[in-house]
Protein backbone atom coordinates (compact mmCIF):
# COMPACT_ATOMS: atom_id res chain seq x y z
CA UNK A 1 0.00 0.00 0.00
CA UNK A 2 1.42 3.77 -1.10
CA UNK A 3 1.40 5.47 2.16
CA UNK A 4 2.49 9.58 2.52
CA UNK A 5 1.06 12.75 1.36
CA UNK A 6 2.16 13.93 -2.13
CA UNK A 7 0.22 17.54 -1.98
CA UNK A 8 -1.56 19.39 0.12
CA UNK A 9 -3.48 23.19 0.50
CA UNK A 10 -5.07 25.18 3.67
CA UNK A 11 -7.67 27.10 3.82
CA UNK A 12 -7.97 28.58 7.25
CA UNK A 13 -11.29 30.34 6.09
CA UNK A 14 -12.90 27.42 5.29
CA UNK A 15 -11.22 25.31 7.90
CA UNK A 16 -10.19 22.81 6.48
CA UNK A 17 -6.76 20.97 5.00
CA UNK A 18 -6.72 18.83 2.09
CA UNK A 19 -4.02 16.28 0.90
CA UNK A 20 -3.53 13.98 -2.47
CA UNK A 21 -1.32 11.02 -2.40
CA UNK A 22 -0.20 8.23 -4.41
CA UNK A 23 -2.64 6.14 -3.61
CA UNK A 24 -5.31 7.85 -6.08
CA UNK A 25 -7.30 9.95 -3.24
CA UNK A 26 -8.01 12.85 -1.99
CA UNK A 27 -8.34 13.64 1.63
CA UNK A 28 -10.25 16.01 3.68
CA UNK A 29 -9.48 16.80 7.04
CA UNK A 30 -10.28 18.90 10.10
CA UNK A 31 -6.58 20.52 10.84
CA UNK A 32 -7.67 19.42 14.91
CA UNK A 33 -8.28 16.06 14.22
CA UNK A 34 -5.97 14.43 12.60
CA UNK A 35 -6.78 10.66 13.65
CA UNK A 36 -9.09 10.39 10.85
CA UNK A 37 -10.04 12.32 7.11
CA UNK A 38 -13.31 13.96 7.72
CA UNK A 39 -13.86 12.42 3.72
CA UNK A 40 -12.18 9.96 1.43
CA UNK A 41 -12.64 11.28 -2.34
CA UNK A 42 -11.57 8.58 -4.74
CA UNK A 43 -11.81 8.76 -8.87
CA UNK A 44 -8.50 9.39 -9.91
CA UNK A 45 -6.43 6.74 -11.93
CA UNK A 46 -3.26 7.65 -10.85
CA UNK A 47 -1.24 9.04 -8.26
CA UNK A 48 -2.71 12.77 -7.09
CA UNK A 49 -0.20 15.19 -7.96
CA UNK A 50 -1.78 18.65 -6.54
CA UNK A 51 -4.52 19.55 -5.01
CA UNK A 52 -6.13 23.41 -4.59
CA UNK A 53 -8.81 25.18 -2.53
CA UNK A 54 -10.91 27.89 -3.95
CA UNK A 55 -12.27 29.19 -1.13
CA UNK A 56 -14.99 31.72 -2.60
CA UNK A 57 -16.54 28.41 -5.15
CA UNK A 58 -16.39 26.51 -2.06
CA UNK A 59 -14.16 24.26 -4.20
CA UNK A 60 -11.45 21.50 -4.55
CA UNK A 61 -9.62 21.09 -7.41
CA UNK A 62 -7.01 17.89 -7.76
CA UNK A 63 -4.69 16.95 -10.05
CA UNK A 64 -3.46 13.70 -11.79
CA UNK A 65 -1.88 12.24 -14.84
CA UNK A 66 -5.17 10.93 -15.89
CA UNK A 67 -7.41 13.94 -15.14
CA UNK A 68 -8.57 17.29 -13.28
CA UNK A 69 -11.70 16.90 -10.91
CA UNK A 70 -13.41 19.40 -9.25
CA UNK A 71 -15.37 18.42 -5.79
CA UNK A 72 -17.82 20.69 -3.72
CA UNK A 73 -16.40 21.03 -0.06
CA UNK A 74 -19.95 21.18 1.31
CA UNK A 75 -21.46 18.22 -0.29
CA UNK A 76 -18.10 16.56 -0.32
CA UNK A 77 -19.45 14.91 -4.07
CA UNK A 78 -17.67 14.77 -7.00
CA UNK A 79 -18.99 17.65 -9.59
CA UNK A 80 -16.81 17.30 -12.45
CA UNK A 81 -13.64 15.04 -14.34
CA UNK A 82 -11.99 15.99 -17.21
CA UNK A 83 -10.17 13.82 -18.73
CA UNK A 84 -7.70 14.44 -21.68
Amino acid sequence: MLQGVECFDFSKKLNILVTGSLDHCIRLWNPYVTSKPMAVLEGHSTGVIGVKIHEGLMQVFSYSKDAVSLYSTIKIVTLKCIVD
